[in-house]
């Protein structure tokens, strides 16, 4: 969120590292999300661009940390979203329910 307005990340220099970052922000611990700088299944998004030219090391707790470029101060076109599809380790022997009404079934 930025100025009380939910946007998007640009796909401009967004890298595996960055989508690592970003998903580690929220909560996902599992290796090498996906990143969809062109044909996202998740569309072309609607929302603003608010970050762009996002460049993390790796070592970040948090997407924050990284460096970047904040609205107003680049161009992206809003139909350029970077989509992240972040995943969830596991270790031998874990189960998981999908699907259910309740984060329990």
């Amino acid at each position: 969120c930025f100025n009380g307005i939910w946007g998007s990340i640009c796909r401009t220099s967004f890298s595996a590292i960055d989508s690592f970052v970003f998903c580690k922000t929220l909560g996902y611990d599992g290796p090498n999300p996906t990143v969809y700088t062109y044909n996202s299944p998740f569309g072309s998004g609607n929302a603003p661009i608010v970050w762009n030219y996002v460049n993390c090391r790796g070592w970040e707790q948090d997407i924050h940390e990284c460096t970047k470029s904040i609205y107003p101060g680049f161009t992206c076109y809003s139909s350029y979203p970077v989509g992240i599809g972040c995943k969830e380790s596991c270790e031998d022997n874990d189960i998981r329910l999908v699907g259910g009404d309740f984060d329990n079934e």
